[in-house]
């Protein structure tokens, strides 16, 4: 006899038997992996529907370890255990309206736990049906996004704009969104400019759709006005970076947008937590941090900014920038120091890669062949030198 033939038989016998009983019997989880036809019934009667979201919906903590046990048992067999469950419960209308009520549930639904076993068996029932189980609210976007402060109502959010977006009509999409930046200003706005980044990196077609120069103007106005309080550092590294995403799909637009904001967040050369992702968005400032990307302790974040941005030069930019900031007395100046910046040995190597800047600029084709060529042979040397190769074939290091 397998052990979960020891609840069937419960079931079996007594049709009526204890809810808890049932919920915390040993083989519960064995019972719901196997997909007794027994249990599967039981778990699936109204009767039975009405108490399990009496715990599901628990706001108050367990009493007892029966309770614990309960809308622990509840929640994981509903969520992950059996798909047979699932199967019998997707279109039960008593299920169907419980969940449906949660979102006019006030007294309840602000509760983290019991909002996190919402949106944990929305997203199963979703996943089950494709997406078709979305139907049955009237608007779950809004709802999650009224809630986007608790992570689980914003996973869900992400993952129906994303994963389920072919459910939303374009209407529907553009109004999610516009309800997301009618709450910028508020204290979950790190969290909803969050969301909306994850949404268009997975999905960056939204770009297409949405009227994003005034969503960056809507953004720009936040930034100057200092909100939110909460989380004000990580609010304006999001904001950035979808100012970014922005400039991406519609350049020639935002860029002329944003020209009177240059001088607004990029003063002078202090290094703040989002000094990085307003140069992305206003590359003409580099010039400001280049003494931190030839100094002896570079920022790395800084440098890598700086390093990306000279890569979309072209040759007559780039050319025109080396010029105008003596760029190759800065590398030569670096070059066999002790503290040596990474990034530096980068950019040198893109620049003489290009041919008008070692036939525009004075000195590179000198610099390439006395200097950077030796050092970068030695380098390799010095690499090969580490490790010798005998003849049993085990790499041992040189003496």
């Amino acid at each position: 006899m397998t052990s979960f033939e020891q609840l069937s038989p419960l079931i079996r016998n007594d049709p009526h038997v204890d809810f808890e009983t049932v919920l915390t019997h040993p083989d519960i989880v064995t019972a719901l992996r196997s997909g007794t036809d027994e249990l599967i019934g039981y778990l699936s009667k109204d009767v039975s529907i009405h108490k399990e979201f009496s715990y599901i919906f628990m706001v108050e903590s367990p009493k007892n370890i029966i309770e614990k046990k309960c809308r622990r048992n509840i929640v994981s067999a509903i969520c992950s255990l059996c798909f047979k469950l699932q199967d019998s419960l997707k279109d039960n209308q008593i299920f169907i309206d419980y969940l449906v009520s949660f979102t006019n549930m006030d007294k309840i639904n602000n509760d983290s736990s019991v909002l996190g076993n919402f949106t944990r068996i929305v997203e199963v029932f979703t996943r089950l049906t494709n997406g078709a189980f979305m139907k049955h609210f009237e608007n779950l976007p809004k709802f999650l996004i009224s809630k986007i402060h608790h992570l689980a109502a914003q996973d869900l959010f992400v993952c129906i704009m994303t994963e389920f977006a072919g459910y939303l009509s374009s209407n529907d999409k553009v109004y999610a969104f516009g309800e997301l930046f009618d709450k910028i200003n508020g204290e979950n706005g790190f969290s909803l400019v969050s969301s909306i980044n994850t949404i268009i990196t997975e999905k960056p077609e939204y770009l297409k759709i949405l009227p994003i120069n005034g969503y960056v103007e809507r953004l720009i106005s936040s930034l100057l006005n200092g909100s939110p309080l909460c989380n004000k550092d990580l609010y304006f590294i999001e904001s950035f970076k979808f100012i970014k995403s922005a400039l991406s799909a519609n350049t020639n637009s935002v860029q002329n947008q944003l020209k009177k904001y240059e001088d607004s967040f990029i003063k002078d050369a202090e290094v703040l937590p989002y000094t990085p992702y307003a140069l992305s968005v206003f590359p003409s400032k580099i010039t400001l941090f280049l003494p931190l990307f030839f100094s002896e302790y570079p920022n790395t974040f800084i440098c890598e900014t700086i390093f990306k941005i000279i890569l979309t030069y072209d040759s007559t930019r780039l050319v025109q920038f080396i010029k105008e900031n003596n760029i190759l007395s800065q590398i030569t100046d670096r070059m066999g120091k002790k503290c040596f910046n990474g990034f530096v040995y980068e950019l040198a190597f893109h620049c003489v890669s290009i041919n008008a800047v070692i036939t525009q600029c004075r000195g590179w084709f000198r610099f390439n062949d006395n200097i950077l060529t030796p050092y970068l042979k030695d380098k390799r040397q010095n690499k090969q030198a580490i490790y010798t190769m005998p003849s049993n074939g085990h790499q041992i290091p040189c003496c």
